[in-house]
C-alpha cells in the first residue's frame, strides 16, 4: 500500500499547526512556573505567620484582666462562672525552638515542657509602652512585631507584668 502526500501546502499547514500548539503548550508551562515561583515568594515567613497568631489569641481575651505580659510570656486569661471565680490560662512562649501554647486551670502549675508546640520560634520579645503592647517574634532569623492598644486599658503588677484592666 501506497501512501500518497497529497498537496504540499496542507502539510505545511498541518506542520505549522503542530508548531503553534507545541508554542502554546510551552507557554502555558512558562506561565505556571513563573505563577508558582510569585506564590513560594508571597508565601508567609513564620515569624510572620507567629506574630499573627499571638495577636489573634490576644484579641480573643481582650477583656478585663485577659490579657497580662510580661518580658517574653503572655498569659491570657478566660474567666468563667457567675462572679468570674473560675479561670482558665493560655500561656504563649518560646521553648524548644517553638512558640508554644499551655492551656490550663489557672491554680494549676506546670512546666514550659508540657506546652504544645504551634510554630518555629526562636525568640519572643514583649514590651508595653504608651498604652501599647508590642510582640516582637523572631524566627529563621526573621523578626515581626505586632502592635495592639487593649480596649479595657492596661497596668502594670508590682511585679512588673503588665495586665489589661
Amino acid at each position: 500500500m501506497k501512501l500518497k502526500l497529497g498537496n504540499s501546502g496542507e502539510m505545511i499547514a498541518a506542520i505549522f499547526l503542530f508548531a503553534a500548539a507545541a508554542l502554546l503548550m510551552c507557554g502555558v508551562v512558562a506561565f505556571g512556573a513563573e505563577g508558582y515561583g510569585v506564590i513560594r515568594q508571597n508565601t508567609q515567613s513564620d515569624a510572620e505567620t507567629a506574630a499573627q497568631y499571638i495577636a489573634t489569641k490576644v484579641r480573643s481575651c481582650d477583656t478585663e484582666y485577659g490579657v497580662e505580659v510580661d518580658s517574653d510570656r503572655i498569659y491570657l486569661h478566660e474567666f468563667y462562672g457567675d462572679d468570674r471565680e473560675y479561670d482558665y490560662v493560655t500561656e504563649l512562649y518560646i521553648y524548644d525552638g517553638n512558640l508554644c501554647e499551655l492551656y490550663h486551670d489557672a491554680e494549676i502549675e506546670l512546666d514550659d515542657a508540657d506546652g504544645l508546640p504551634v510554630i518555629p520560634a526562636e525568640k519572643l520579645a514583649i514590651a508595653v509602652e504608651n498604652d501599647c503592647f508590642s510582640v516582637t517574634v523572631t524566627s529563621g532569623g526573621e523578626q515581626r512585631m505586632v502592635s495592639f492598644t487593649p480596649r479595657c486599658g492596661y497596668g502594670v503588677l508590682e511585679d512588673g507584668r503588665a495586665v489589661a484592666r
